[in-house]
């Protein structure tokens, strides 16, 4: 029964999963051995294991001929569609994206809302966040000191830029802070938070 799954067995599924999900393909027994970094021997073993239980089947002769049966860990409901938005193209009174993209939903909550960015400039820099990083937000209005975030501050004008920023508590104030020393902070009453960082992809591909 999958009820009894080890922890070793469950982590094998989620990787066979996710690796489907972005690649369309199963891996291979090398593949998850190298991920794990155990022996061949001992990803067959648990192969067989979670063959036994009904979790996956195995086509014989195939290299890549894996495939999931356990309904929490099938493929199609490890991936999330989230918007992507460009940071240049919003507007104060709503987002629209007609981009979206799919991410593997192990990483995300599944009880939360979540949009994407592409970072351009330095203003993150000093945080090791760089030009084209994909940035993951949650989706939310929460304040939250020290949290980095997509706000702009709150002054009634159409002039109100949005950012990202780190936001920080100063007194009855807010100060959003950009990492990068050749761009001041931003100061205000009050402000507006679109969502929070929670997570920064790269791509480290030429």
């Amino acid at each position: 029964m999958a009820k009894d799954l080890t922890k070793a067995q469950r982590s094998i599924l989620s990787f066979i999963s996710t690796y489907i999900t972005e690649k369309s393909t199963s891996p291979s027994v090398r593949e998850i051995a190298d991920n794990f970094s155990i022996s061949s021997a001992g990803v067959w073993s648990h192969l067989k294991a979670l063959e036994k239980k009904n979790c996956l089947s195995i086509e014989p002769g195939q290299a890549r001929g894996i495939r999931i049966l356990k309904e929490e860990f099938k493929p199609e409901l490890l991936s999330k569609l989230i918007p992507l938005y460009e940071l240049s193209t919003m507007h104060l009174s709503g987002f629209t994206s007609n981009t979206f993209i799919k991410f593997p939903s192990t990483l995300l909550d599944n009880d939360k809302e979540f949009f994407a960015l592409k970072m351009t400039g330095p203003d993150m820099k000093n945080v090791h966040i760089v030009e084209n990083d994909l940035l993951i937000f949650e989706k939310t209005d929460e304040q939250i000191s020290s949290s980095i975030v997509l706000a702009r501050p709150d002054t009634g004008s159409d002039e109100d830029q949005i950012m990202i920023r780190r936001l920080e508590k100063n007194g009855s104030n807010w100060t959003l802070v950009p990492e990068c020393d050749s761009i001041g902070a931003t100061n205000c009453q009050r402000v507006i938070v679109y969502g929070i960082l929670s997570l920064v992809v790269r791509n480290y591909g030429r």
